[in-house]
């Protein structure tokens, strides 16, 4: 049996990327080229040319993702290894990477997800940069109040350990509450990409009550 190619100088690049859809493409890559060898192959043969890279193709997909922005963000959800995704598509037209390879990968892991979110952020306005800001500040200072407070009724409960049991579970359920409206939301503009997230959290809820019984 051949031995499997390490795409190294993929991993190399993947570490060395800072932006997150340039790490996107390059998780989108290795899943591929660890599925099919001459699809790593190829990859690794391509990658030796700084002009195949996987930042140049970083900036392809940003260039589409600016071409195709909404609101001054754009961003595509990779569920399946489908060729008719425009980022698969994107990066295997950019490679060369005949859609014929995909399919068997497509066929094994229709259950995989990467999510690949190019942000056109030189046009984002100021002022919604600054909401996200401040919504993110907010959001850390009532995540520490509620931990120093959580700490204050663990310190004086008879049974600590439950205390932090139903802590936890208080904020299991918020969080749920959360994602229950995040989908709501989601539904009435992406109907399908909401369908398939429903599916997935259902499946990782299901496993999870499971293995606590």
């Amino acid at each position: 049996m051949a031995e499997r190619i390490e795409m190294l100088e993929l991993k190399k690049q993947m570490q060395a990327a800072s932006a997150p859809h340039v790490r996107g493409i390059g998780e989108i890559l290795l899943y591929l080229g660890q599925q099919n060898e001459q699809i790593a192959e190829l990859i690794e043969q391509d990658l030796a040319n700084r002009e195949m890279s996987i930042d140049v193709c970083g900036k392809a997909l940003y260039d589409y993702a600016k071409k195709h922005q909404k609101g001054g963000s754009w961003a595509c959800a990779v569920f399946e290894m489908d060729p008719n995704n425009p980022v698969i598509k994107l990066i295997l037209d950019f490679y060369k990477i005949p859609s014929a390879w995909v399919e068997g990968v497509r066929a094994e892991c229709a259950d995989t997800s990467v999510e690949v979110l190019p942000m056109t952020h030189e046009e984002e306005p100021q002022s919604a940069r600054q909401a996200v800001r401040d919504e993110m500040q907010k959001t850390v200072r009532q995540a520490e109040e509620k931990a120093k407070a959580a700490e204050g009724k663990l310190a004086k409960a008879r049974n600590p350990l439950a205390m932090k049991v139903n802590l936890l579970f208080e904020d299991m359920q918020s969080m749920t509450s959360r994602l229950e409206n995040a989908l709501a939301a989601l539904a009435q503009e992406q109907p399908e990409t909401a369908e398939k997230f429903r599916t997935t959290i259902g499946q990782f809820m299901t496993l999870k009550g499971e293995s606590m019984q």
